[in-house]
């Protein structure tokens, strides 16, 4: 059995990410974390659980709907600072020509055909 300082509070429960792990969700609803696993396991968890992996998640979405919290939507998300763009550039569809650099010059000197076939040059 949870004691009260274990159990999450409303505004510990609303303010948790959009996905938490299983332990949490049990925390938020008074479960034991044996108990919540146990109920996962057999499909029987009170709200919408997934599994990533070896391990149980929970879309907090479910887990305020079923407290009878307001779920945020996206104006009601906490204001965070944007991320930097990371990773790969757009590229355009296949079939659409590459953008040509300035003054229409390619930026890779190509070899002449006699220079790059090594079977010709024996």
């Amino acid at each position: 059995m949870l004691t009260q300082a274990q159990i999450l509070t409303i505004a510990e429960t609303a303010g948790l990410p959009a996905v938490t792990d299983l332990a949490t969700a049990a925390r938020a609803l008074g479960l034991s974390r044996n108990k919540a696993y146990q109920l996962a396991g057999a499909g029987q968890f009170p709200c919408p659980v997934f599994r990533a992996g070896n391990t149980w998640k929970v879309p907090t979405a479910g887990l305020l709907t079923l407290l009878g919290l307001p779920v945020p939507g996206p104006a009601q998300a906490p204001a965070e600072h944007p991320e930097p763009a990371r990773g790969r550039r757009e590229r355009p569809a296949r079939g659409t020509p590459a953008k040509q650099p300035a003054g229409g010059l390619t930026t890779h000197a190509r070899r002449p055909a006699a220079a790059t076939d090594r079977r010709s040059a024996r």
